[in-house]
């Protein structure tokens, strides 16, 4: 009788232990996946030109991983997604006009980095992976306005953000511009001081508000009391993502223009991003170039374009000639809601 109790002991244990090793593996495994979901800028350097793409990556339900490339760009088809050991391996069939070639993408995730290559017929390109950290809904350009209905004045309030990702702002007014610090977001709700200097002497005010997609509510505490304050991002219409095509001789080529609530944008062609340079935003009209590169070949395209509504449409230049371009803005699908606590007892 003893030895049956031994003897079950013992299978117990190991069951035990069996049973907890499997959930330590599932437990990593969760732990290793999650650690490579998310918005990846992965950063390339061709012919001394420094070129970017946006990688995403998310959980499915069943619990692979999706990959999208350059979201809003390319119809890409992406297979043989594999994900183990810190290491990420996928097949992308890139089509741009007429033609079609694959890309093998291979990196290794390591101190939340990305290092890996891009691998063609024609070699690999090397590579490097940082995340892509949301910027607060507060940085952008805002017109403020200040003072009683009968004697209001519009000022700006430049808020961005900085490489260590600290915030940074400006007060420009007619007269002049003042000092903005101790700037904070936090879910929507923004905080700052500010100093007005006359001459000598300097007044000093707090300011405590709420930003809520384009609008921005608050109050100004100083020594003369309180004062409320409305705000509007400036260039609302602007901002977002437009899915664009190019119509040339070569056939038709798929692009996006992201221009982002700091009215700063970004050009996304089937091979990478580009910064747009000379953004120009006015009466609503798109000015902007961008310079990229193969090898010794330097590229540069001028783009004018008008928009109207959800609708952009114009031309883009360069030494190959003048091609028409059309596109929309991209409006992206409401979440579903889920059922309340209530309607669901109710299906059940």
């Amino acid at each position: 009788m003893k030895k049956t109790r031994i003897i079950l002991a013992v299978l117990t244990t190991i069951f035990i232990l069996s049973a907890a090793s499997v959930l330590l593996a599932e437990s990593e495994k969760k732990t290793e996946e999650a650690g490579i979901c998310g918005n990846w800028k992965i950063a390339t350097e061709q012919g001394g030109r420094q070129m970017s793409n946006k990688l995403q990556i998310a959980k499915k339900a069943d619990g692979s991983l999706k990959i999208v490339w350059n979201e809003g760009i390319q119809d890409d088809d992406i297979y043989g997604v594999k994900f183990k050991d810190n290491k990420l391996t996928f097949t992308r069939t890139v089509f741009m006009g007429d033609f079609e070639f694959d890309i093998d993408v291979e990196a290794t995730l390591k101190d939340d980095k990305l290092t890996g290559e891009l691998i063609t017929d024609r070699g690999e390109t090397p590579f490097t992976g940082t995340r892509i950290k949301q910027k607060p809904e507060c940085v952008g350009v805002w017109l403020i306005q200040t003072g009683p209905a009968d004697r209001q004045r519009t000022s700006e309030l430049i808020i961005t953000q900085n490489d260590k990702g600290e915030l940074e702002g400006k007060w420009v007014s007619e007269r002049g511009e003042s000092k903005i610090s101790n700037l904070k977001c936090d879910k929507g709700k923004l905080t700052f001081e500010r100093v007005i200097s006359f001459g000598d002497r300097e007044m000093k005010s707090t300011f405590a508000g709420q930003v809520k997609g384009n609008e921005l509510t608050g109050t100004f505490t100083g020594e003369r009391g309180e004062r409320e304050m409305t705000g509007k991002r400036k260039g609302e219409e602007y901002i977002g993502r437009w899915d664009l095509v190019s119509i040339t001789d070569r056939g038709d080529f798929d692009s996006a223009l992201w221009i982002d609530n700091d009215l700063t944008a970004t050009y996304s062609m089937g091979f990478g991003n580009v910064d747009a340079n000379d953004l120009k935003l006015e009466d609503g009209k798109v000015k902007f170039n961008i310079s990229f590169g193969f090898g010794d070949r330097g590229f540069q395209i001028d783009f004018d374009l008008k928009i109207d509504g959800d609708k952009i449409k114009g031309q883009s230049s360069s030494e190959m000639g003048t091609s028409e371009v059309s596109g929309k803005k991209f409006v992206p699908k409401p979440a579903m809601e889920k059922p309340k606590a209530e309607e669901k007892a109710k299906e059940d």
